[in-house]
């Protein structure tokens, strides 16, 4: 079924009157459409063959790089939160190097997230909080920062945990 609204035209292959389906058709069948000067420029982008990939690679070489170094790239990441690199380093100090929530310190041998507190920031006014370790700060984020959820989380978990409790009581 022709899309509404589009008039008929001249097929770029065969010269022949057609109504397109679609408002980016070219041609009036898919084996025109193939013959094209566009389909040919796509398929020359896209093609996977070894010798087009080491032109593309080639072509590439000749383009200044712009390589972010560690530092740029954490001040980058910090900035997306409403941090800077001194307001990350002054919480640090503040907390003693320890997460806010929980207490824990990231082990400095740990595997880039694990080894690192994470700048916290408020989703809704997007202002920088507190540093927390990567499980609290996912914690957090998994209850869309909501403080009823929250709190309906750990009354779920202490009525669990207290009815656990009794069953386990001697009788007496």
């Amino acid at each position: 079924m022709p899309a509404k609204g589009l008039a008929p035209r001249i097929c770029e292959i065969c010269g022949t009157e057609y109504q397109p389906y679609r408002a980016n058709q070219l041609a009036c069948s898919r084996e025109h459409s193939r013959k094209t000067e566009h389909y040919r420029e796509v398929q020359r982008k896209t093609d996977r063959r070894p010798e087009r990939q080491a032109r593309k690679r080639e072509l590439q070489r000749g383009k200044p790089q712009a390589p972010h170094s560690s530092a740029t790239i954490r001040r980058m990441n910090l900035a997306k939160k409403g941090w800077t690199v001194a307001l990350y380093e002054q919480k640090l100090a503040e907390q003693d190097g320890k997460c806010l929530l929980c207490g824990a310190v990231p082990d400095p041998n740990g595997i880039k997230a694990a080894s690192k507190l994470h700048a916290d920031h408020d989703h809704v006014t997007h202002r920088p909080r507190d540093l927390l370790c990567g499980r609290c700060n996912v914690g957090v984020g998994m209850f869309r920062d909501d403080p009823a959820l929250l709190r309906a989380a750990a009354e779920y978990i202490e009525r669990h945990r207290a009815a656990v409790l009794r069953e386990g009581e001697p009788d007496g």
